[in-house]
């Protein structure tokens, strides 16, 4: 690994946890270019999340075209849901 990552541990119910599969399921079969966007890594995760009721960036900024990693970090820390976070720091 080239940076340091980290994982988020969410509490979801076993529906959300099948919407969120769908949804993964669905969007890895369109095989959709990568577009910082509208199709990139935290878009795709932010998006997915929404559809299981789980805010994970800052709604106040709906307006701008992209979601960044720090917007889902922030989102996530400070969402109800967060029941633990793991560093897996770069090697």
């Amino acid at each position: 690994m080239r940076r340091d990552s980290w994982g988020y541990v969410l509490r979801v119910t076993t529906s959300e946890k099948q919407k969120m599969l769908s949804e993964i399921r669905r969007r890895m079969a369109e095989n959709r270019p990568y577009s910082v966007s509208d199709n990139s890594c935290s878009s795709n995760v932010a998006e997915v999340l929404e559809i299981a009721g789980i805010q994970a960036h800052d709604p106040r900024f709906e307006f701008m075209d992209t979601i960044s990693p720090a917007d889902l970090m922030i989102g996530l820390k400070h969402s109800k849901r967060l029941v633990g976070q793991n560093v897996y720091p770069k090697k």
